[in-house]
């Protein structure tokens, strides 16, 4: 079976930390970082069936499934939340995932 690859969306101020840090980790007074096997190209989709509260301006991936730190919940359907009716699919961590840094060579 194919390996799944997994997306997060996020906003201006989370993709500024990311690409600070080179890594995805819990923020002060969060449980979960969820990431998703949908990919999205409009950030008005992300919303809808991720249930977000926000319109996520960055998607950050493909993750390749086995670079996923250990998974807290598994795969399931987005329930409704924020005014959206979700129904997209996600899975969550409280581990933090480092990313691989790409640099240009001279």
């Amino acid at each position: 079976m194919p390996q799944l690859l997994f997306y997060r969306y996020v906003d201006v101020r989370e993709n500024k930390q990311i690409k600070k840090d080179k890594r995805i980790a819990l923020a002060p007074g969060q449980t979960f970082k969820y990431y998703t096997p949908d990919r999205y190209d409009r950030a008005a989709d992300a919303q809808r069936f991720l249930a977000l509260s926000y319109p996520p301006q960055y998607r950050v991936g493909p993750i390749p499934e086995d670079e996923l730190p250990n998974l807290h919940v598994q795969l399931r359907s987005v329930a409704p939340a924020n005014g959206q009716p979700g129904g997209g699919q996600e899975v969550a961590t409280t581990q933090t995932l480092f990313l691989f840094e790409h640099f240009l060579l001279q």
